[in-house]
């Protein structure tokens, strides 16, 4: 893959609504329509991942997201020639596990927490971004009602220190990841890395 890495990876949007994401805070659900509204659809069909930090509302997109369009703000990114990228993960760390009933394994399987640190440091190094550093910042979860039952979504915010690793498949699957999201609950606002972020 030639070219600089930022020319490869979707452009980074803000958008400052609380309301929005009060709404996520307490209908995830809900608040994923919204942004589906927003996007057109849903994150794996059109290509794009979203999370939100404080009152913000983040999404990845190489267009830019619908709605108050002149309030979208591209947020900038620098991550060429730098040794390290300093980020944050806003992830569910999480395996699936077969379900069972009465000793027969069910068709569905369900997802259960683990350790998010060793989950992330995985994760992102199979998308060739090796860790140096990691830290559970906050953890907490999302609930919402899906087809009239409630759900909850364990949400994890990591911040990680690190560096794509050389190699032109390294730099296409992170720059692939950072648009497409890490891990599972990327309808939830989950799955987003955003490097060099500044609270």
């Amino acid at each position: 893959m030639r070219g600089r890495l930022s020319e490869r990876i979707a452009p980074l949007w803000g958008l400052l609504r609380p309301s929005l994401v009060d709404l996520c805070r307490e209908d995830i659900q809900a608040g994923h329509g919204k942004i589906c509204a927003l996007m057109g659809g849903q994150p794996s069909d059109v290509g794009y991942c979203w999370g939100f930090l404080g009152s913000r509302i983040y999404i990845r997109s190489r267009v830019r997201p619908g709605g108050p369009a002149a309030q979208w703000l591209r947020i900038p990114e620098s991550i060429d020639g730098v040794e390290q990228i300093d980020g944050v993960l806003i992830c569910q760390p999480a395996k699936k596990v077969k379900s069972t009933r009465d000793g027969r394994i069910l068709r569905h399987s369900r997802r259960v927490a683990v350790e998010p640190v060793p989950w992330a440091i995985r994760k992102l190094d199979d998308v060739g971004f090796t860790v140096e550093r990691a830290q559970v910042l906050s953890t907490g979860s999302l609930r919402g009602r899906r087809r009239g039952m409630m759900i909850t979504v364990g949400r994890t915010v990591i911040s990680v220190r690190g560096h794509v690793r050389n190699g032109n498949y390294s730099r296409w699957r992170f720059a692939e990841a950072m648009v497409n999201g890490v891990g599972p609950g990327r309808g939830y606002g989950l799955g987003m890395m955003i490097s060099e972020f500044q609270p």
